[in-house]
């Protein structure tokens, strides 16, 4: 008899054990600290912690694994500094990560919850890979910051890893020196609801633009008594537009993603601070008919262009 209660009380602990065993296990996998998970689409991301695919000494990376297009993320609200520049960087990996439409800005990225603030993507299959993502915290004293698989207006499937995050916060620039450039694209050459249009800017175009921009220059420096002085720099850019992105609640307008090829080089720079794009949407003979009427591209938190004729 007692030796069948000792072998009773074995068994139990061999239990004990293993079900520990299994809900440390568990609770590893699925321990996201403080972040918190989200999709758009429910049941098509499963997030966990991966132990097998890390980045530096074994620690578990964050795991988003979306088995078909959706915007999956994690986020955590932190508090920051009002008007102080920040930077969030995290490596990231990823896995056969695919956009749903061509010319989305969409993937593997950093970013502020439920804006178009964000780094740049990674997609495809790739190693670990440094991402950086610059803000300004505004008239914020809290910010979301995010880590997630799709976009603010796109979705991915496949799989990311996300690990070793940080934060920075910066100083500001007391500089009163303003830079920006203005590109001029020569050609917009576009398909839109299957009717091609071709638009080209005029020497018109060009000199009108040139004196927005000294009047653009003259008005800030008026406007701020003297504390903003504009650096400007005009360049004609020859690569045609040859997409405009389109959606049901903005119509038809130019986003950073549908001239990224050319965008890129200059942001690689890091010399401006504001990049305006100048473009021809329309002539008296060839007027596109979208439902925003003469205006195009009259997005929140977007590029606005209106029609030149």
């Amino acid at each position: 008899m007692q030796k069948k209660r000792w072998i009773g009380r074995i068994f139990s602990l061999i239990v004990s054990v293993v079900i520990m065993i299994i809900g440390y296990t568990i609770y590893q996998n699925y321990n996201f600290n403080e972040y918190i998970k989200a999709e758009s689409t429910r049941g098509l991301s499963n997030f966990t912690r991966d132990a097998e695919v890390t980045y530096a000494n074994n620690v578990r990376s964050y795991k988003i694994e979306n088995t078909d297009y959706n915007n999956a993320v994690f986020y955590k609200t932190i508090q920051v500094e009002p008007n102080t520049p920040y930077k969030v960087a995290c490596m990231i990996k990823t896995q056969n990560v695919e956009t749903k439409n061509a010319y989305t800005d969409a993937g593997a990225h950093i970013g502020i919850l439920g804006t178009t603030e964000k780094s740049d993507n990674v997609i495809g299959t790739s190693d670990w890979t440094k991402v950086e993502f610059l803000f300004n915290s505004k008239n914020r004293t809290e910010v979301t910051i995010q880590f997630g698989l799709g976009g603010y207006a796109g979705e991915c499937k496949g799989t990311a890893w996300f690990s070793d995050f940080s934060l920075e916060m910066g100083v500001a620039d007391t500089s009163k020196e303003w830079n920006f450039l203005c590109l001029l694209f020569q050609e917009t050459k576009v398909n839109m609801d299957g009717t091609e249009l071709d638009f080209r800017l005029t020497a018109t175009d060009i000199e009108d633009m040139s004196l927005c921009m000294q009047r653009f220059s003259s008005s800030l420096s008026e406007m701020s008594n003297q504390k903003i002085a504009v650096n400007y720099d005009m360049i004609q850019i020859n690569t045609p537009i040859t997409h405009l992105t389109h959606d049901e609640e903005n119509g038809y307008y130019l986003a950073p993603m549908d001239i990224e090829n050319v965008l890129q080089e200059y942001v690689e720079q890091g010399k401006y601070d504001h990049i305006f794009v100048c473009f021809r949407t329309g002539d008296l003979n060839q007027k596109i008919e979208d439902e925003n009427g003469d205006w195009m591209g009259l997005r929140r938190n977007g590029l606005s262009q209106r029609r030149i004729f």
